[in-house]
């Protein structure tokens, strides 16, 4: 199928255009915590994206829940590579990023990387 009748799959924070492979990426630990007090903490991711089905053409939103303290950063990666706002991409730098007119290129793994002075868990 080609075009807008193309089917796109997105399971947890992955896209998939039927017919492409993906990685499953999911929570995977934190690194560099520090002892810095009771209020203090590194980010915790507490929400996972939540798998959708779209067509292509469609858009398709990832969406993160977290703790830790603030400010939090986050930057949206696919495929290991962060992602950029502009041609489609809004967000990346947010708890939230959007696809809009999703196509084949959009198929990958998705990953956010979310960090603060106290760590960074992916």
């Amino acid at each position: 199928m080609q075009g807008r009748n193309q089917m796109v799959k997105r399971f947890g924070p992955a896209l998939l255009i039927l017919g492409a492979s993906i990685t499953g990426i999911g929570c995977a630990g934190v690194a560099g915590t520090q002892n810095s007090g009771p209020s203090a903490s590194a980010p915790s991711i507490t929400a996972q994206p939540t798998a959708q089905t779209v067509i292509g053409g469609q858009s398709a939103t990832f969406s993160v829940a977290a703790t830790g303290t603030a400010p939090l950063s986050y930057q949206w990666n696919l495929n290991g590579t962060n992602m950029v706002d502009g041609s489609g991409i809004s967000g990346s730098t947010n708890a939230t990023v959007m696809l809009s007119n999703v196509q084949a290129g959009n198929a990958g793994g998705y990953t956010v990387v979310l960090s603060n002075k106290f760590g960074s868990v992916t």
